[in-house]
């Protein structure tokens, strides 16, 4: 689901429990800063979000909506049909961890609809501006190996190509299109007296040039297309 679509699903400010506090909120943006980071699996971001979930979950800082029902009945049909399928499975390793990325996929929703619900439109703001953090780090320190400015480079580059702190350029090119995407709505938000459009601009222009260097023709594909 879109960033717009998140906002416009989330409930108006009055719905959301003013008492709520915002450390729970920014722990989630942090998470999301992290999210660039995946050289190692799980990685920072994925411990992050299974502990923020659970936290959420004890803490009642996540909130749901009968809306929420029947994404979760369906869910839950899904992952008992996955478990059922184990049982024929003939490479029962592989498949238990197809099934665990199921898992943690569909937990990442549940974290995500719960928070966006208990914290309205703030929580969209607070985890792109997580997310494009991440991403920018990616695409600074990726460049500046792609040129040969920093030592130690080959880490941050797959044949050559940008991949940042990925393990694929493939993988790392369509990370940055969401960033960019988001960076042009504030662009187009703010337009260009806004105090945000310098901001706005950076970040488009830093998501662009991370694509390109990607030389994945899927991401340049994915965001000519987004």
């Amino acid at each position: 689901m879109t960033a717009p679509a998140l906002m416009d699903a989330a409930p108006s400010p009055a719905a959301v429990l003013p008492s709520m506090p915002r450390g729970y909120l920014w722990l989630s943006g942090l998470a999301m800063a992290s999210g660039s980071v995946v050289l190692l699996e799980p990685a920072p971001y994925d411990i992050a979000l299974a502990l923020l979930l659970v936290a959420g979950v004890l803490l009642h800082r996540l909130r749901f909506h009968a809306s929420h029902r029947l994404p979760i009945l369906l869910l839950a049909g899904f992952l008992a049909a996955d478990a059922t399928s184990l049982l024929h499975a003939s490479d029962l390793r592989r498949a238990l961890t197809y099934s665990a990325i199921d898992f943690y996929m569909i937990a990442s929703w549940l974290f995500f609809a719960g928070l966006t619900s208990a914290y309205g439109y703030r929580a969209v703001s607070v985890l792109m501006r997580g997310y494009a953090f991440a991403g920018s780090l990616a695409v600074v320190l990726s460049t500046l190996a792609f040129f040969g400015l920093i030592r130690n480079h080959a880490l941050l580059l797959g044949n050559g190509r940008a991949q940042g702190l990925f393990k694929d350029p493939n993988v790392y090119g369509p990370y940055l299109v969401p960033m960019f995407l988001y960076a042009l709505a504030r662009l187009q938000r703010n337009g260009p007296r806004g105090r945000g459009f310098p901001m706005g601009l950076a970040v488009c222009a830093i998501s662009a040039l991370g694509v390109f260097l990607s030389f994945s023709r899927a991401a340049w594909i994915n965001c000519g297309v987004a």
